[in-house]
């Protein structure tokens, strides 16, 4: 009998332009932050899991690789401990529990070379967030 409200700040992570030089496989080239902000209006106390699914592009161990540019990878690092958060594999979000309302978790979203020889244009690849009560 109690929803919990969802919100992702920024709702479009943009990494802007990106130049091609001192590329090393597996260097991060850009960083953005986001966080997820859940709330309550109800009393009744609950634990959030979360699950980031891709929905354009394709994971490959803990990258999302833009379906048009294979050449940088996507992924996502808990800024609480710098932890990996796997592509389709659920996560402890939050606690609401007792007076707590609402919470906010924050997250980098890193940008890293895969290849030695990037190819130059646009990329893009989407994800949702799944939520689980527990």
């Amino acid at each position: 009998a109690c929803d919990a409200e969802l919100q992702v700040l920024p709702e479009t992570v943009e990494f802007g332009n990106v130049g091609i030089q001192q590329v090393a496989v597996g260097k991060v080239v850009e960083r953005r932050p986001f966080s997820l902000v859940t709330r309550r209006d109800c009393d009744s106390p609950f634990s959030l899991g979360a699950r980031f699914k891709p929905v354009t592009g394709s994971v490959i161990g803990d990258y999302l690789i833009p379906a048009a540019n294979n050449g940088v990878g996507i992924r996502i690092v808990s800024s609480r401990d710098a932890s990996i958060i796997r592509y389709n594999a659920p996560f402890h979000l939050a606690d609401l529990l007792e007076d707590t309302k609402a919470a906010s978790v924050d997250f980098n979203a890193e940008l890293v070379w895969q290849t030695q020889t990037p190819k130059a244009g646009p990329f893009e690849a989407e994800m949702m967030v799944d939520l689980f009560y527990k």
